[in-house]
């Protein structure tokens, strides 16, 4: 049962129908999803990170988040927002 009042759930199931289609996209094992699991052993670990990296950016506007994502150093000391561009990762300069 949803926890959620009578008022609110045309609003509810609306969000929620609009998060099936996305989860099987992006995530669902079942669907061949477009972010997979990543072995870190994978010879190609570089590539396969960036692909998934790619894949969360077109999830995070396809599905309209309304948040930006930031790439940061080990220290945490320099962040780089990170965004999509010509369909490809792009690490904007550092913005600290």
């Amino acid at each position: 049962m949803i926890d959620v009042p009578p008022s609110k759930h045309p609003k509810y199931w609306a969000s929620k129908d609009a998060f099936e289609p996305l989860y099987k996209k992006y995530f669902d094992p079942k669907f061949n999803p477009k972010i997979k699991a990543t072995d870190p052993n994978a010879p190609n670990i570089d590539t396969l990170n960036e692909n998934d990296l790619k894949e969360f950016l077109n999830f995070m506007d396809e599905a309209n988040i309304g948040a930006h994502l930031f790439e940061t150093d080990a220290t945490f000391n320099t962040f780089s927002k990170l965004s999509l561009k010509n369909n490809e990762p792009h690490r904007e300069t550092s913005c600290n």
